[in-house]
Formats: C-alpha cells, sequence, structure tokens
C-alpha cells in the first residue's frame, strides 16, 4: 500500500513540475525566447531556401531589404508593437494584398496571428487563424512553422 501511495505521490509531482504550461498562458508573463526587436518588421517568404527545409510546414522569410529573386507574386508578414500584424498576400493581379490582423505571444517561442476575411476584385479571402512556432530568428532571417486553421 505504501509504495502505490508513493508512486502516486511521485507521478504526481513529475507532471506538475515537468507536464506541458497552463494555457492559455498569459502574454504579460511570457519573456520570448528570441529578441523580440529582431521580430518587429517586414518578412517575406522565400520559396527558394525554403524548399531546401524538411519539414514542409517550415516557412524561411527574409527581412525586407534583403536580396530575393525575382516572383510575380510574394507573400510576407509585418509585425509590429502593441500586437499590430499584417499578412501580405499576393492580389489576383499578383500584387501585395494587406490584410489587417493581431498577433501576441502565447509561449516563449509560439506567436498567435489572426487577420482578417476580405473580398478583392472578385475573389473572397477567408480570414486565417495560425500559430507560429519560431525556430530561429536573426536581423535577416526568420525560420518558422505554420499551425494554421481557416475561420
Amino acid at each position: 500500500m505504501k509504495s502505490s501511495y508513493l508512486f502516486a505521490l511521485s507521478l504526481a509531482l513529475f507532471v506538475s513540475c515537468c507536464g506541458p504550461a497552463p494555457f492559455p498562458m498569459s502574454p504579460a508573463t511570457i519573456t520570448p525566447a528570441f529578441d523580440e526587436a529582431k521580430l518587429l518588421k517586414t518578412w517575406w517568404y522565400d520559396w527558394r531556401q525554403a524548399a531546401a527545409l524538411s519539414d514542409s510546414f517550415k516557412k524561411l522569410y527574409v527581412a525586407d531589404g534583403q536580396p530575393l529573386p525575382p516572383a510575380r507574386g510574394r507573400t510576407g508578414m509585418t509585425f509590429e508593437k502593441g500586437g499590430k500584424y499584417t499578412y501580405i498576400g499576393i492580389a489576383p493581379a499578383d500584387g501585395p494584398l494587406p490584410f489587417s490582423g493581431s498577433w501576441k505571444w502565447i509561449s516563449p517561442t509560439h506567436i498567435h496571428v489572426q487577420h482578417e476575411a476580405k473580398m478583392y476584385q472578385g475573389a473572397s479571402f477567408s480570414a486565417v487563424s495560425d500559430t507560429l512556432e519560431i525556430l530561429s530568428l536573426s536581423d535577416t532571417v526568420l525560420v518558422a512553422r505554420h499551425r494554421q486553421s481557416r475561420f
């Protein structure tokens, strides 16, 4: 009897110490694992470099102003202080099409982003809610894994 009680107590202690953090965490209490100042800029998706990544959910972004190959359209995103987020999609004529949204830290390495739905020149674009897992972040390169859901 005593050994089963001790085992249950040990298991409860292990789960409370090593289990996942309570969700959702308050953004005010989260200390990002990456320098947030490096995130606050415009990032462009680089399909040429991202093709080398083994996981199709990973995306490589390059900071605005860095050289990129020519493209008929390019997606991107902008993070600003105060939780303002802009997704830059591709318009029907291959130009940039901005979508307003918001972002917030949900863990030290995960960001929740969402943006509005939009009708543009007869095309319908769904609203998107996405979780980005920041895998690496430097002044010029952002690698993130996406988990997207449309609503």
